[in-house]
């Protein structure tokens, strides 16, 4: 099947800029593209207008590629509002090349050609996915008896859920029965969790470990004096409520640590499409320092959204999750070692050779496991090594697009959003640079460093995020080890160091990043035409 190709104007931001009738013939001259048309407004009714109009006519095609702006404002949107259309690719023309591009129409309208065909190539490699779905179990525990914990078990109870509300001490309270001030609102709050013909509570139980999956967890819950069981709870969604160090609840769940030693947020809001709702939340003191009032007010909100989550029954697992090939995994654990979250689970099976299994729901698709598995059997749909060397390749096949053949890496929460912002303030960024836009620097490799010299690079530059900034906890971290590791095989396949570097960059740092841009692809200029590299996908 083959690709439709919808150039949007714009309101004349992309065609008061670029020629866009070239742009159009260009596509329709692609071998993969069964048509290409302009329309004033994509994300309009227009656009979906014409493709329902296309779908009825002779030219079959299964995929649309979107030459608009960023996939970060009209991704969803498009996506739902097309969803008879096939499968959807989005190329941001017009914050990275109209809006971005310092020469005249025609040099701007070849970088924009090439970069119709990296989406192209990108969308050839697209594959309609199963949705994975888990039905929610109708139960939710609190761990942790403080003010936050009962507020967030009364909440939720208010709600017809089933809550097991599990304490460490002998009684209910926390903190807060040291507290003359709190000790009245605490009783108060016992009370009524005692009194709640909903709320079950487990007093002296710890948590030990969490079996099953999302929307669906066992809960063994010991004595923390003699460690004998006391019960297994088996709920659809956790409230982590705890009081003092959450080291160990972190563990338990699995949840990450901020360097304070607190579990932090991972504002899954900036992008809701990649993650699925979390089904165990944090609030007060093992979330970050707060009053007694701002622990009660974040467990009133966040148990509301929790107990929203289980009302919704069935919870489908966003598309960015990594999958295992079974056959192809040797059970080495090197994609347990490169996750951030600890989410690969190393399972036996017969012949004595384990095999990793991710869980869908809990993986935040930062790649890290794809670029580190040897055998390439952890994938993660778009970010194979094969579609960035497409993707690439199909960039630097149509030409140089200024001085020099720089790809950029362009991590989505850091270079790709500086990139965005650049264009978005109208400054101008360097014409010959590639850009590829990369989840986290988790997904960076060697591999993807000389598959672009090897397609002609002249330069290879990685924009991270800046230290302390990862969304995905320590990809940047990891990167900066992989990176001098990947300097050095450069140098032994005689290709100089100063063709390739990594720029940290803060999202917001748009004139930074424009800079620092700007300087390693002067540099790479005055190095003149690199050494060939040969190096297979």
């Amino acid at each position: 099947m083959k690709t439709g190709v919808l150039l949007c104007d714009c309101g004349g931001e992309v065609s008061g800029r670029l020629d866009a009738d070239r742009l159009v013939r260009e596509a329709e001259a692609n071998p993969l593209v069964a048509w290409a048309q302009r329309v004033p407004y994509a994300c309009g009714p227009g656009g979906r207008e014409v493709l329902l109009q296309r779908r009825s006519g002779k030219v079959p095609f299964d995929r649309v590629v979107l030459a608009g702006c960023s996939p970060r404002i009209i991704g969803k949107r498009f996506r739902e509002a097309c969803a008879g259309a096939g499968l959807v690719e989005i190329v941001n023309v017009r914050d990275l090349c109209a809006r971005a591009h310092p020469g005249g129409a025609d040099a701007a309208s070849e970088m924009a050609s090439g970069m119709i065909r990296m989406g192209l190539a990108r969308s050839a490699r697209l594959s309609p996915l199963e949705p994975v779905r888990a039905r929610m179990t109708q139960a939710a525990a609190v761990i942790g008896g403080g003010l936050a914990g009962m507020t967030a078990a009364l909440a939720l109870a208010s709600r017809g859920l089933a809550v097991k509300l599990v304490e460490r001490g002998a009684e209910l309270g926390g903190s807060a029965r040291a507290s003359a001030d709190a000790d009245g609102l605490a009783g108060k709050l016992a009370a009524r969790v005692r009194a709640s013909g909903n709320i079950e509570v487990f007093t002296r139980a710890v948590p030990s470990c969490v079996a099953g999956s999302y929307g669906n967890l066992e809960i063994t819950l010991l004595s923390p004096g003699d460690g004998n069981r006391i019960a297994t709870l088996r709920v659809g969604g956790v409230v982590l409520a705890t009081e003092g160090d959450a080291r160990e609840m972190a563990k338990v769940f699995r949840l990450p640590l901020d360097a304070e030693g607190f579990i932090p947020d991972l504002q899954p809001d900036l992008k809701p499409e990649q993650y699925a709702p979390p089904a165990v939340v944090v609030v007060g003191h093992a979330h970050g320092s707060c009053t007694a009032g701002e622990a009660v007010a974040q467990a009133t909100l966040r148990a509301a959204s929790l107990a929203a989550l289980l009302a919704r029954q069935q919870v489908e697992a966003p598309a960015s999750h990594a999958r295992v090939d079974a056959a192809r995994c040797r059970g080495c654990a090197a994609c347990r070692a490169a996750c951030p979250f600890d989410i690969p689970v190393m399972e036996p099976r017969e012949g004595g050779v384990s095999v990793s299994r991710i869980d869908p729901f809990l993986c935040k698709g930062c790649g890290g496991c794809v670029a580190h598995c040897p055998t390439g059997a952890a994938t993660i749909p778009g970010l194979e090594d094969r579609t960035y060397a497409e993707e690439i390749g199909s960039a630097l096949a149509g030409g140089a697009w200024g001085p020099a053949k720089v790809v950029a890496f362009l991590c989505s929460w850091s270079g790709f959003a500086a990139a965005e912002l650049a264009g978005v303030r109208r400054m101008a960024l360097p014409p010959g640079v590639v850009p590829v836009r990369i989840p986290c620097a988790a997904r960076l490799s060697a591999g993807l460093v000389l598959e672009a010299f090897s397609r002609g690079a002249d330069g290879v530059v990685a924009c991270v995020c800046a230290d302390g900034e990862c969304h995905y906890l320590r990809g940047n971290a990891d990167w900066a080890a992989a990176s001098a590791s990947t300097a050095r095989l450069l140098g032994l396949l005689g290709i100089d160091a100063a063709r390739f570097g990594t720029l940290p960059v803060q999202a917001t740092d748009s004139l930074g990043f424009r800079d620092r841009l700007l300087r390693f692809v002067s540099r790479v200029e005055g190095l003149g035409a690199p050494k060939a590299v040969s190096h297979g996908a």
